[in-house]
């Protein structure tokens, strides 16, 4: 996590001795997404990965929410 940004990188991929296996899981494996549209004065606070999916955390301070 980095400021607005998840980015998740797979620490190692079974298999990676076959040539070009871990160029190709990688591309579905590892990603970075920003995260966009959250209101002024919210940040991502937390990521946390299970085997579910991830669970994404955000704090905030003075946050103005319109109805």
């Amino acid at each position: 996590m980095n400021g607005n940004t998840i980015r998740l990188h797979a620490e190692s991929i079974p298999g990676g001795s076959i040539p070009q296996w871990e160029d190709k899981v990688r591309e579905k494996a590892d990603m970075e997404r920003k995260i966009e549209g959250l209101p002024t004065g919210m940040r991502l606070d937390k990521v946390d990965t299970s085997k579910d999916g991830i669970d994404v955390s955000v704090a905030g301070n003075n946050v103005q929410l319109t109805g």
